[in-house]
């Protein structure tokens, strides 16, 4: 079975809240400060990014903001229940809570075949783009070498992408089939601003401003009818698809959210 990348199909999404204990909140908390820090610096430098998180002081969830949505599906493929968090800058996510084993955001509607919001900007790699976030691996799994319990699943609008692993100590590259290519050591378990920047055949991806880790795009290799539980529709093959959360049954994870933007070099 190949990495699913996106959550199947969902006829109806909420916002599961649960409760965090102290220490997860204030390490949210601080991240949400430090966050605001390199958000505004990276304002500074790049303009009119389109924004499909930001963490704000009253604590909203991104589906509150009108461009990413949290689904989750339990292992027949039935909606389920994805612990989401929302705390003073940011969003915690625990996708191994409830009885989900696949939870994360996404931006398109399988349904009616359209993004969530009509006017997410087109991913377009020869003109060049990049996906900036900031995000911290709180807690994962590690049962597998080949699978991660957070990506960031990125599709051009030829189709060609990346999908990456977030590992505690780790980041590295799904292949075609989904096997491990390229990667590199670092510790995602700090808040990190991060840029996957795109262009051409290539992909670079780049940690508080350090380029890290670079590759070519893939086409990817996937049946999603073949996977249990089936998808309706491949997100391999859906011009634009972003994807971050958790992907796959072998693994989970807790992450923190604070933001994450679009910058076509085009705009």
């Amino acid at each position: 079975m190949g990495n699913l990348a996106a959550i199947a199909p969902v006829v109806e999404l909420a916002a599961f809240w649960t409760d965090v204990s102290d220490s997860n909140i204030g390490r949210g908390l601080r991240a949400g400060a430090i966050a605001a820090i390199v958000w505004a610096s990276g304002d500074a430098v790049r303009a009119n990014p389109f924004e499909l998180f930001r963490g704000s002081p009253d604590g909203q969830v991104p589906a509150e903001q009108g461009v990413l949505l949290l689904g989750a599906l339990d292992e027949s493929g039935r909606p389920a229940i994805a612990s989401e968090t929302g705390f003073p800058g940011g969003v915690a996510v625990d996708t191994g809570a409830g009885n989900a084993i696949y939870a994360g955001y996404f931006n398109y509607n399988p349904l009616a075949d359209t993004f969530i919001n009509s006017e997410f900007p087109p991913l377009d790699r020869q003109m060049g783009f990049a996906v900036e976030f900031q995000v911290s691996l709180d807690r994962s799994t590690q049962n597998r070498g080949d699978r991660a319990g957070l990506s960031l699943t990125v599709i051009s609008e030829d189709t060609l992408g990346i999908e990456l692993g977030f590992e505690p100590d780790a980041i590295f590259a799904q292949s075609a089939i989904f096997d491990r290519a390229e990667a590199v050591a670092v510790n995602t378990q700090v808040l990190r601003n991060y840029e996957l920047r795109v262009e051409g055949d290539r992909y670079q991806l780049f940690a508080s401003d350090e380029l890290i880790l670079s590759g070519q795009l893939r086409s990817y290799f996937f049946n999603p009818r073949r996977n249990t539980p089936p998808l309706l529709f491949d997100p391999y093959t859906t011009p634009g698809f972003v994807f971050l959360g958790d992907n796959t049954s072998s693994e989970s994870a807790m992450f923190v959210l604070t933001g994450i933007n679009i910058e076509n070099d085009g705009s």
